[in-house]
């Protein structure tokens, strides 16, 4: 079983820009991965939000700009992170 576990700092990061949304929002967490007999597991590191403008929607489906993808994959290349996609859901609270 594949298994995530948050810091503090990266997970109150993640808390305030999502409890911050009136719809919609992203981000990532950086993470480094190790392998285990009953599965991966995920230690995130930190946390990047993507601004509300870097995000297009278009009949009901977002898309996060390739601006607020690349510096966010391309640190993750150079420091040897994995990258986790979180969102929140329009219709709840985060």
């Amino acid at each position: 079983m594949s298994l995530l576990r948050i810091g503090p700092e990266p997970w109150s990061a993640l808390q305030a820009h999502f409890a911050a949304a009136d719809g919609e929002r992203f981000g990532f967490l950086l993470a480094r991965g190790f392998d285990r007999p009953d599965g991966p597991l995920f230690l995130a590191e930190s946390f990047r939000p993507v601004a509300d403008a870097q995000v297009d929607e278009v009949d009901g489906a977002y898309a996060v700009r390739l601006e607020a993808l690349l510096p966010v994959f391309n640190e993750a290349r150079r420091s040897g992170l994995c990258v986790i996609e979180a969102h929140t859901h329009p219709f709840g609270p985060p």
